[in-house]
């Protein structure tokens, strides 16, 4: 149990409106994918865009801002979206699976 003299810290991280927006505002389907992923709401103003693997291995380095990236020559899994906008990084989980298979 806790005694009087026990101290617990918590730290509160305030996100600002505009941050969550922007992640909040960008859409990337479908979910699975097989051939390509679409992304709507991205601001212009993306510093990188990236694909990677569960382990944390670089798939692919999307050189310019696009609306849609071409998967198809990737294997079955999971992969995280990343892009860094205004100095913050953002990450969102894709399935990829080819067609007919469920993952």
């Amino acid at each position: 149990g806790c005694k009087a003299s026990d101290s617990i810290q918590i730290e509160v991280r305030v996100i600002p409106t505009s941050i969550a927006t922007a992640y909040d505002q960008v859409r990337i389907y479908p979910n699975p994918a097989s051939d390509y992923l679409q992304i709507e709401g991205m601001d212009r103003n993306v510093e990188s865009l990236s694909l990677w693997n569960l382990q944390g291995q670089l798939i692919m380095d999307i050189a310019e801002h696009s609306s849609r990236i071409n998967i198809s020559s990737l294997s079955e899994g999971i992969y995280v979206l990343r892009w860094r906008q205004n100095g913050y990084s953002y990450y969102k989980k894709k399935a990829v699976r080819k067609s007919g298979r469920e993952l």
